[in-house]
């Protein structure tokens, strides 16, 4: 905090940009809100997931997809409204999808639609199974390809 406080004086005693003057202060001013903000922010944040935690149990997957849902949709939502550089709405689109593909996979989202329903229902069964699972190997790849590649850039 000291160190900030010797900026904000040397901008403003060396007449600097007001520019400079300007993140001298703003720097000086999130320091010490900053122990007001954070309760604010942890109790959203509990909130925000209370919801999903009280409903999950640790014998299923599902619950596991339904909060990774929960972080990329609003992760999606700060790049989509409050993001800062030029690749925000990519990234909002890349959080998106990740979204979809873990609320199918917590929902468990794959039903066969029923006019594909053969005369022979074992036949009907087996492939609707099989389809179900072809459906949502293909959406954790598509989470694990989107995490492996972008993970390291969704940060604003």
């Amino acid at each position: 905090m000291r160190y900030e406080l010797k900026c904000l004086y040397r901008s403003i005693r060396e007449h600097e940009s007001w520019l400079e003057v300007r993140y001298a202060l703003s720097t000086v001013w999130h320091k010490l809100t900053f122990p007001i903000r954070l309760p604010y922010y942890g109790l959203r944040n509990i909130l925000a997931y209370s919801s999903i935690l009280y409903r999950d149990r640790d014998w299923d997957q599902s619950f596991l997809f339904a909060i990774m849902e929960k972080k990329f949709r609003r992760m999606r939502h700060l790049f989509q409204y409050h993001g800062h550089h030029a690749g925000d709405h990519r990234i909002a689109k890349q959080l998106t999808i990740a979204a979809e593909c873990c609320r199918r996979l917590a929902e468990e989202d794959y039903q066969y639609p029923s006019s594909y329903l053969l005369a022979d229902e074992h036949r009907a069964r087996k492939a609707s199974i099989a389809h179900e699972s072809y459906l949502q190997d293909q959406d954790l790849e598509w989470i694990g390809k989107l995490l492996r590649k972008h993970a390291q850039t969704w940060w604003d």
